[in-house]
C-alpha cells in the first residue's frame, strides 16, 4: 500500500485556507460585502429572475459551509476516523460558524445572527453528507 500521508497535509491546508477565506469575507464592512455580492446576484438572476440580495447572501453562507463540511469530513476520513467524522465535521462547522458570526460584529454595518449560524451549520452538514455518500458509492463500486 502506498503512503498517502501527503493527502492529509493537503486536506488540512485546504481546511485552514477555506476557514481563512470565510473569516476574511466576514471582516469586510457591510457596504463592501454587499457590493461584492452584486455580481453574484446578477448571475443568479439569470437562473432565478426574482432572486434578491438577501437570497444570494444566504446562499453564500450555505455554500461556504457546504464546502467546509465536505473538507472537514474528507480530512477526518483521511485519518481513518470514519464514524468520528460524522460528529467532528458538523462540530467544526458549528465552531467556525459561531466564530464567523462573532467576527462580523467587528465590521461596520455587520451583526451576529443566530439564523446565519444555523444556516452555516446546515450547509456544513449537507456538504458532509454529500461527501459521505460519495465515499460510500466509490467504495461500493470498488467492491464489484
Amino acid at each position: 500500500m502506498k503512503d498517502r500521508s501527503w493527502v492529509r497535509y493537503i486536506l488540512i491546508a485546504a481546511d485552514i485556507l477555506w476557514v481563512a477565506f470565510i473569516f476574511a469575507r466576514s471582516l469586510k464592512a457591510a457596504d463592501e460585502s454587499t457590493a461584492e455580492s452584486a455580481w453574484v446576484l446578477e448571475l443568479v438572476r439569470i437562473i432565478i429572475p426574482s432572486a434578491s440580495m438577501h437570497f444570494v447572501r444566504k446562499l453564500a453562507h450555505f455554500t461556504e459551509y457546504f464546502i467546509l463540511g465536505a473538507l472537514l469530513f474528507a480530512t477526518m476520513q483521511s485519518f481513518g476516523a470514519k464514524k468520528l467524522a460524522m460528529v467532528l465535521a458538523p462540530a467544526g462547522c458549528l465552531a467556525a460558524a459561531v466564530t464567523d458570526e462573532l467576527l462580523q460584529t467587528l465590521s461596520p454595518g455587520r451583526s451576529c445572527q443566530l439564523s446565519d449560524m444555523l444556516l452555516d451549520t446546515a450547509g456544513g452538514i449537507c456538504g458532509m453528507v454529500i461527501c459521505a455518500l460519495a465515499v460510500y458509492l466509490v467504495r461500493k463500486a470498488r467492491r464489484r
